[in-house]
């Protein structure tokens, strides 16, 4: 019983020691940089609107910082109030959320934790030269 409690603990302190490695190699991208890989590869539908699910380390929730406000709410019927920041291959990100979805998820669980998180662009709405992307939903990984 012994052995299985150490082996538990080690595991344990292999992948903190690891979620916390992650975090310091991120970058943090103020603009969220076109270049980056979460703008990658996105093949948009007739609407003009790309879905793309990645795995990422959660940050923190705060305010958004959004400049194409008549465009979006043109285009949701909304404004984001609220954006979540995460790592993602190894870059920062500040992402505005969906109508209030932080208000759903566990903090103390997801706190610098692994987390999937379900991103929308869309493809008429730019801002800062990238499509403009909404966090749709998060989840526990």
């Amino acid at each position: 019983m012994r052995v299985k409690i150490k082996v538990v603990l080690i595991l344990l302190l292999f992948v903190s020691k690891s979620i916390c490695a992650q975090s310091s190699n991120c970058i943090r991208s103020l603009n969220n940089r076109i270049d980056s890989c979460l703008f990658q590869n996105l093949i948009f539908n007739d609407d003009g609107i790309c879905e793309k699910e990645i795995i990422a380390t959660f940050y923190d929730i705060g305010k958004a910082v959004i400049f194409a406000e008549e465009d979006i709410d043109r285009v949701l019927g909304f404004i984001p109030t609220t954006s979540i920041a995460f790592c993602y291959c190894n870059v920062e990100y500040y992402i505005p959320e969906n109508k209030n979805i932080s208000n759903t998820i566990n903090q103390n669980l997801l706190w610098q934790g692994l987390v999937t998180i379900k991103i929308r662009f869309y493809k008429d709405i730019m801002e800062d030269g990238q499509p403009f992307a909404l966090i749709i939903s998060i989840d526990n990984y």
